[in-house]
């Protein structure tokens, strides 16, 4: 990539030359923010200098490929980017700032590692591990050494800053024992009927700590904090044995990232517009509940026009939300989500005198403006998030997770099967939590939105497409072929 001028794809379209500047003021602040990374020890002993480590993030997923088959696709990609269609124009070209990675297209921004059928390693765990065993010591062997570029002795050194994806993918790769799949199956099961194996990497909640309780949950992720806690895997993965980690305690659990993305546009986000829908429905002056879904319904795709926005949904009735009786969002798309949360905002502020009446609406306004706003702001801003603004948008997140929790306890007290708690509400408190913690300790923190996965999505995509046009018989070679040609015209083009 050095020698055709390519590196730009890992720096946001700059040169290294141009971008050392930013090179040196992200691990300037990154430093600040995680003293105790391995990093610092590399760099304080002149093995390496700031100008040519290149911060990425390491991704992985499953698309679908012949026969609705699963397919790997494991891929790296560059923190710095080209910004985002919701950048602030105040920095819109401007040299300030470290602009996120999700313009352009992922064959563009993204680089495929590895693919393989799902049909290779369902069955045979040591296949999976072998996978991520290789790709790992290819990593660390390049992190050690570094990437000779140019004719000189210049290097570069690719530094893997995370591991993202969405849960299913971080339990099966860092080998998690903590996780969402530990959490209670049904409403005669507490902590200690499921081992108490807990339902978070991060913390021990779920593990004889209450995560729906507020403050006992708070204290605990206060704890991982200044405590080296249990491990949450049963075998260590190589990312965190091979790789640099931050040393802090419980540094290697936070090596796997959270995604705002997954947890609340396609977790509790889905919940909390079903159910609120399934509230407002009953305030509408129609008789038959078909007919105020069907309101709301026409509402929600001129909303969506008057935004330019895709509605997604060609139909909208009842069954969308699930049931009357428990509600539940009935789409895989988070565009979905987005869109009826932003619906929602405006549809409430046009009714604020008939919700004014009733304390769950006025909630539930409340709580659908502060999740909008939180969202909004990940994305308005850059790579990181000033100290004042990251603390503004930790208590938006924490007022919507108060909102959430309070529709639920209103919902049990009247009997209703509103507002369930999933393992995800928790996550949307240790996001909370983590940009208030990390406020704290330094000026600047890292923009969860660095953590989406949804540009990702795209790119999985767009390789799983490319899967089901070459031979099945082999499959990994004739993909991994057809991408480096896809990526040819796409440079090219770029």
């Amino acid at each position: 990539m050095a020698k055709m001028n390519d590196l730009g794809h890992l720096l946001g379209g700059h040169s290294l030359q141009s971008a050392c500047g930013i090179l040196l003021d992200f691990w300037s602040k990154y430093r600040a923010l995680f003293p105790q990374h391995e990093l610092r020890r590399d760099v304080d002993a002149g093995l390496k200098p700031l100008s040519h480590c290149l911060p990425i993030l390491f991704h992985g997923d499953e698309g679908v490929t012949y026969r609705k088959s699963g397919l790997l696709v494991l891929s790296i990609q560059g923190i710095f980017g080209h910004g985002s269609s919701k950048r602030d124009e105040n920095f819109r070209g401007a040299t300030q700032g470290i602009p996120l990675n999700f313009l352009r297209t992922g064959f563009q921004t993204r680089l495929l590692v590895c693919v393989c059928p799902k049909e290779l390693y369902s069955d045979d765990p040591r296949v999976w591990n072998a996978i991520f065993e290789v790709v790992v010591a290819d990593l660390a062997r390049c992190q050690k050494e570094g990437i000779a570029i140019g004719s000189g002795q210049e290097k570069v050194f690719p530094i893997l800053l995370g591991n993202k994806g969405d849960w299913s993918y971080l339990v099966s790769s860092a080998n998690l024992e903590r996780s969402y799949r530990r959490a209670p199956k049904g409403a005669r099961d507490d902590d200690h009927n499921v081992s108490g194996a807990g339902i978070c990497h991060l913390c021990t909640c779920g593990q004889g700590v209450d995560w729906e309780d507020l403050n006992a949950a708070e204290a605990e992720m206060e704890r991982s904090f200044v405590e080296e806690l249990p491990p949450p895997w049963f075998r260590e993965c190589a990312m965190t044995r091979e790789l640099l980690v931050d040393r802090s305690p419980n540094g290697k659990a936070r090596f796997h990232l959270i995604d705002p993305w997954h947890t609340l546009h396609l977790g509790v986000g889905k919940s909390w517009v079903a159910c609120g829908i399934m509230m407002i429905q009953k305030f509408l002056p129609e008789s038959q509940m078909d007919a105020r879904i069907s309101f709301i319904g026409s509402r929600y795709k001129n909303f969506c026009k008057r935004k330019k926005l895709d509605p997604v949904l060609r139909k909208i009735d009842w069954r969308t939300f699930g049931s009357a009786t428990e509600p539940s969002g009935c789409w895989n798309k988070a565009a979905v989500t987005s869109n009826f949360m932003m619906f929602l905002e405006e549809f409430c502020e046009e009714h604020r005198d008939v919700l004014q009446g009733d304390e769950r609406l006025r909630v539930f306004a409340a709580g659908t403006m502060r999740a909008n706003e939180f969202m909004r702001g990940i994305y308005s801003h850059d790579v990181l998030i000033p100290r004042d603004s990251a603390m503004y948008l930790s208590n938006c997140l924490q007022d919507f997770f108060k909102a959430y929790l309070f529709q639920a306890a209103a919902a049990y007290n009247l009997g209703l099967a509103y507002f369930g708690l999933f393992p995800k509400l928790h996550a949307v408190h240790e996001l909370s939590f983590h940009l208030k913690k990390d406020a704290q300790r330094a000026g600047y923190v890292m923009n969860p939105a660095v953590f989406s996965c949804s540009m990702d999505e795209d790119f999985i995509g767009r390789c799983a497409a490319v899967s089901r046009c070459v031979s099945p018989r082999i499959m990994s070679k004739r993909t991994l072929e057809r991408y480096l040609c896809h990526i040819q015209c796409a440079w090219a083009r770029n």
